[in-house]
C-alpha cells in the first residue's frame, strides 16, 4: 500500500455544533485495482467513545458528530489504519496520523443582566469613585467570550467613565451642582463582533 504510507496531517476546523456535518481531513485511495486494492480503512485510536469522527466510502475521513470547543474538545489525533485484505500473502498494512486542532468560533451575543439598570448616588459623592458595575457574561470561551464596555449615550459631559475591561462605572466630574436630576446613559457590551446595550439611570441626590 503505497498512498496509505505512515506519515502524520495535521487540520484546523472550526468547531461543530451540528450532527453529521462533513469536513473532509484526509482522501486517498490505494493505487492497486481489485483484488488487490485496500479494503478497509478504519480509525484505530484518538476517536471519542461516542466517535466524533469516521471514514466514508473507505477513503474519507469526515465528522461524525458534535464537536464543541467550548466544553473542551480542543485537539484530537487519530491514527487510521488501512489493510490490504487480498490474497496477497503477507497482508499489507499502512498507517497515517491525523491531527485535528479545533478552533473556537463566535457564536454567542453579550448578555446584560440585572435590567432595568438604575442606582442612586449622592452630589458629595467623591471623583473617582465606583459607583456601579455593568454584569455581562459571554457563553464563548475565550478569546471570543471577551467582553469590552463603553459609553455610547447620555455622558456629552463625561461626567462618568466606565473601565473598558471590567464594566465598572466610575464618577469623572463634579455633580455638587446637579441634586435631583438623572442621567440616562446607555452602555454597549462587545465581544468583538457581537454587541447587547442597556440603558443605566443615575439619579443624583441631594446630600443635604
Amino acid at each position: 500500500m503505497s498512498s496509505l504510507s505512515t506519515n502524520s496531517r495535521q487540520f484546523l476546523i472550526p468547531h461543530i455544533k451540528i450532527p453529521h456535518f462533513q469536513k473532509v481531513f484526509y482522501k486517498d485511495k490505494e493505487p492497486d485495482e481489485s483484488p488487490f486494492g485496500c479494503s478497509s480503512i478504519t480509525i484505530q485510536t484518538g476517536d471519542d467513545i461516542i466517535p466524533k469522527f469516521t471514514i466514508v466510502n473507505n477513503a474519507v475521513v469526515t465528522t461524525n458528530n458534535v464537536i464543541d470547543f467550548d466544553t473542551g474538545d480542543v485537539i484530537y489525533t487519530l491514527v487510521i489504519v488501512g489493510v490490504d485484505s487480498s490474497t496477497r500473502d503477507p497482508r499489507k498494512t499502512g498507517t497515517m496520523t491525523i491531527k485535528v486542532n479545533i478552533e473556537p468560533v463566535n457564536e454567542f451575543t453579550p448578555v446584560i443582566h440585572d435590567q432595568p439598570l438604575c442606582t442612586n448616588i449622592s452630589n458629595a459623592t467623591p471623583l473617582g469613585t465606583e459607583i456601579f458595575p455593568i454584569n455581562a457574561t459571554d457563553g464563548d470561551a475565550p478569546p471570543h467570550g471577551n467582553l469590552s464596555y463603553m459609553i455610547t449615550d447620555g455622558n456629552e459631559k463625561g461626567i462618568f467613565r466606565i473601565c473598558e475591561k471590567t464594566g465598572k462605572i466610575h464618577l469623572d466630574r463634579s455633580v455638587a451642582s446637579a441634586a435631583g436630576t438623572t442621567f440616562t446613559l446607555t452602555v454597549k457590551v462587545t465581544d468583538g463582533d457581537f454587541c447587547s446595550s442597556a440603558v443605566l439611570k443615575i439619579l443624583i441626590t441631594s446630600s443635604c
